[in-house]
């Protein structure tokens, strides 16, 4: 039992450390997530803010609303770039997943902010076709990823 007790106790450290940097992105009439990249600059995915009408929005981080502007995406590779007025620590980038690896998917789905869904790593560089694309070296997860968390961060135990 202590095992488990300490994987939970992990597992919420990880929570509290990942959820400060992520954000719900409000795009005119589209909502998603976003993580912060660098200091200033958020990363979601494009289909959350190509269809906006302006440069500006908006990203609520910690309960706070922070201004934010477009910087530009690429449909392609389904990425997009956020300037925030505001500096945001950093999520550290893990580029050394393995398969059956415990990780955690972190957003926003339905707008409910700093949601939490857990699974494993379930593949390495996968491909999917993704409207006149196609994807290339993804990591596949069986943690539920549903409509509004789009653009967040899929970490590791560690928060990476």
């Amino acid at each position: 039992m202590r095992s488990i007790d300490q994987l939970s106790m992990t597992l919420a450290d990880t929570v509290s450390y990942t959820t400060s940097k992520v954000g719900l992105v409000l795009a005119d009439q589209k909502q998603g997530t976003c993580w912060s990249f660098s200091k200033n600059v958020m990363v979601t995915n494009a289909h959350v803010v190509s269809d906006s009408l302006s440069d500006e929005c908006k990203v609520r981080v910690n309960g706070k609303l922070i201004h934010g502007s477009i910087v530009g995406f690429d449909e392609r590779t389904d990425i997009a770039v956020i300037r925030t007025k505001e500096a945001l620590a950093p999520l550290e980038l893990k580029l050394d997943a393995r398969v059956g690896e415990i990780c955690l998917a972190v957003g926003n789905p339905f707008g409910n902010v700093n949601s939490v869904s857990m699974g494993v790593v379930s593949g390495l560089h996968r491909s999917i076709e993704s409207g006149k694309s196609v994807l290339e070296d993804l990591v596949q997860t069986d943690a539920a990823i549903n409509d509004g968390i789009s653009g967040g961060p899929l970490v590791a135990v560690d928060g990476r």
